[in-house]
């Protein structure tokens, strides 16, 4: 029992680094443990699935979140963004002017 438990955690706590081919193998060992049927095993092993590509989602917004807050904090994101705006500037300006001929 605390074995399974064990994989219990393991599987919440790893989820979103898990591929569906782990996934699908921990859950069937997991059904095979609590003697789960067919049917039921196959139940948990989607709702594991879905759980795991969840779990990625999170993690990937909070990855960009934290990276967009940790750019706004860097003293020359400022300047990367003036930097942006007058070389959009000089673009449109050069695509404006009329070419030679």
């Amino acid at each position: 029992m605390m074995d399974m438990l064990k994989k219990g955690m393991y599987v919440g706590l790893g989820l979103a680094s898990m591929t569906k081919d782990k996934v699908e193998a921990v859950a069937k060992e997991m059904a095979a443990n609590a003697k789960l049927s067919e049917e039921e095993g196959r139940k948990f092993s989607e709702t594991l699935q879905k759980e795991a590509a969840d779990a990625r989602k999170n993690l990937d917004a909070m990855i960009e979140n934290a990276i967009e807050k940790a750019y706004a904090k860097v003293p020359c994101s400022k300047r990367f963004d003036a930097l942006d705006k007058r070389l959009a500037a000089i673009e449109a300006a050069i695509a404006a002017k009329p070419g030679p001929g």
